[in-house]
């Protein structure tokens, strides 16, 4: 948490009120919510937000074990060839 406080600016232009308003520079994996005004002051809140994953490792456990049926029906494969050589 940081703080920051701007002194010394006008408050008129013109005869007009001039209102003061804050933006925060958007940056990748944050959102961002301003509150407030420059009488109360103003609040910035950054929120991150990571990135969904990408791909699908859900199915990893079931491809595994399909790879280890796969090979153990080669083996069977290749043992009976050898013993009806």
């Amino acid at each position: 948490r940081w703080e920051a406080r701007i002194d010394g600016l006008d408050k008129y232009e013109n005869g007009q009120l001039i209102k003061y308003t804050v933006e925060e520079v958007k940056v990748d994996g944050y959102e961002s919510k301003t509150e407030g005004d420059a009488e109360t002051g103003f609040t910035v809140t950054n929120t991150h937000t990571p990135n969904p994953p990408t791909g699908d490792n859900s199915h990893l456990v079931l491809w595994i074990a399909l790879m280890i049926i796969l090979v153990a029906v080669i083996v069977v494969i290749a043992v009976l060839r050898r013993k009806k050589n």
